[in-house]
Formats: structure tokens, C-alpha cells, sequence
């Protein structure tokens, strides 16, 4: 099991958990506020104030080294990169030592996420990093989608310009309705 605090990146706070693990109770607690204590040493007013929210999803072992960032603007997919942990690393972000490539995406890969995406338009979400191991979605980066860096670095291609432009046509575009 993975736990995230939902507002953290760049690999930051990701925990690899399992049942069994004397830190499980603790880590858990920590993600989210450990508001009990909270509660217990300031009266319940304060209870509200200390909450923190956490992800939790199943650890799949056997992605490692099939993750990708897939960043899409105004429902199309614009570029990305290719995320793999090195070593005993669980985690593929570069910002953790993981290594980056080319993104490569076969048919269906594209399909899920042209349709990620537009349901997310849905939504008026414009632009969006997913990163996604076919044929699961691991994570939708919202509020940092990130990852036009290392488009770059993976590729040497700067897809900044196209990617901004791309997002802001498409809420203009709707806004004039």
C-alpha cells in the first residue's frame, strides 16, 4: 500500500506501507494531522484545524519501469516522459534520483488518456499531467501538472509554448459561449 499527502509532488511524502509494518499506525497519523492528539491537547475546536487528507492505493510491484507522465492540454496530449526508479527506488520521479525518456505511447495508451482528459474539460480542467501505467491511472496532477522540463530534457523539445497556448484557447474558447 502507497499513502501521498494529495497536495505534495515531486515524489515528496510517498510511503510504501504494508500491513504488517510497525510504522504503519504512526505514518498514517502523520499524514493526516494526527488529529486525534490534536484533539486530546487543545479541546475539539482545534480538531477541525489539524485535519490533513492522505491517498492511499495498492502498491503494484510490477509497474515499475512502465510509468509515464502524460501531460494534456484542453484534452489532447501534448508530450510527456517515461518515469522509472532506479534501484530499490519504488518511486520514477526525476526529482528522486529516477531516470527519464521519451514518451512513448501505443494506441491504447492515447485513447485512455485523450479520454482522461476530456472528461477531465468536462470538469474545466485545462491542463493536466497524468501519469499512468497502462492500464492503470496512477495519479492526476491538477494543481502542479508538471513535467514540461523534463519533456525537454527527455527530448529536447520545448513544448511550453504549445502546451500554455493550447490550454488557454481551449477556456477561451468555452468562455465565449
Amino acid at each position: 500500500m502507497g499513502g501521498q499527502a494529495p497536495n505534495s509532488g515531486c515524489g515528496a511524502n510517498v510511503f510504501k506501507l504494508s500491513a504488517d509494518d510497525a510504522n504503519f499506525s504512526a505514518l498514517l497519523q502523520s499524514a493526516t494531522g494526527n488529529a486525534y492528539q490534536k484533539y486530546e491537547m487543545f479541546t475539539r475546536e482545534a480538531f477541525g484545524q489539524a485535519e490533513k487528507y492522505a491517498v492511499l492505493q495498492e502498491f503494484l510491484p510490477r509497474l515499475k519501469g512502465t510509468e509515464k507522465r502524460v501531460m494534456i492540454a484542453d484534452g489532447k496530449v501534448i508530450g510527456g516522459f517515461k518515469k522509472t526508479g532506479k534501484g530499490t527506488e519504488f518511486r520514477g520521479n526525476a526529482s528522486t534520483g529516477g531516470d527519464i525518456g521519451a514518451l512513448e505511447l501505443d494506441a491504447d495508451e492515447l485513447a485512455l488518456s485523450e479520454k482522461i482528459g476530456n472528461k477531465l474539460k468536462e470538469f474545466g480542467i485545462r491542463f493536466v499531467g497524468i501519469d499512468m501505467a497502462y492500464p492503470y491511472l496512477v495519479e492526476l496532477n491538477l494543481v502542479n501538472p508538471g513535467g514540461i522540463n523534463y519533456h525537454r530534457k527527455a527530448t529536447g523539445e520545448d513544448i511550453a509554448d504549445i502546451l500554455t497556448k493550447t490550454a488557454i484557447e481551449g477556456a477561451i474558447l468555452v468562455g465565449s459561449k
